[in-house]
């Protein structure tokens, strides 16, 4: 696409200038049909240059990425693996105060969970008094 196009950032500023001049001169004479005609025209290349211009930037950073990506792939797997590491729950506080790790952290939140999720809760449809202020 670049040696058929030349070059993409020259001709996108360029055309901006260009552009530039075309609103200057319709601000000037708001009147005249074909200089709205000519800008219409110029707007349009404009538009499809900068979608060139992306189109090549992303083939561009696509092509770098596949000739160092895998240099780079053991930094984010170990970089991930430090994330996961640190995200991970090494010991719990119970309720009663006691600091629980390993299978007694695990054993501490099965207990919680039957008990928040098993047990008989009674349920009022009506509002309570202190509800509402």
């Amino acid at each position: 696409m670049l040696y058929k196009q030349g070059n993409l950032h020259k001709k996108v500023n360029d055309l901006r200038a260009e552009l530039d001049k075309m609103w200057m001169l319709v601000d000037q004479m708001p009147g005249d049909l074909l200089l709205r005609t000519n800008e219409g025209n110029c707007l349009r290349d404009y538009l499809q240059a900068c979608i060139d211009e992306e189109r090549f930037l992303k083939q561009k950073s696509k092509a770098h990425w596949l000739a160092v990506g895998d240099a780079n792939t053991r930094y984010f797997h170990n970089y991930l693996k430090g994330k996961n590491h640190r995200a991970r729950i090494h010991s719990i506080e119970d309720p009663i105060g006691v600091v629980r790790e390993g299978e007694q952290m695990i054993q501490s939140f099965v207990s919680h969970f039957k008990e928040f999720l098993g047990g008989h809760h009674t349920v009022s449809l009506s509002p309570t008094d202190d509800l509402f202020t």
